[in-house]
């Protein structure tokens, strides 16, 4: 099944294996931040590289480089250079 989905820049139609790209970074974002929640990581807490996010969740290091983006777009994460991503104070 194909189905349009809309962002910020535009809207169209996706293939399904885009379709399952997309779910697969929101799907390794959503259960960080479900781990973030529960305790498992704690403010200033370095997460995983990216590359050993991608080999966590077993999914390419592109889905999991955007899924570290979507974290720090809900606030939950930042990055130091050089240094990696660290959760955030909670609001």
């Amino acid at each position: 099944m194909i189905r349009i989905i809309a962002n910020n820049s535009s809207a169209g139609v996706m293939s399904p294996s885009s379709i399952g790209m997309a779910d697969a970074y929101r799907r390794v974002a959503d259960d960080i931040e479900a781990k973030i929640r529960a305790g498992e990581y704690g403010p200033g807490q370095q997460l995983p590289s990216v590359s050993e996010i991608g080999e966590i969740y077993n999914v390419a290091r592109s889905t999991a480089y955007r899924a570290v983006k979507e974290l720090h777009a809900r606030n939950l994460v930042y990055g130091q250079q050089g240094q990696g991503v660290f959760v955030a104070e909670a609001e």
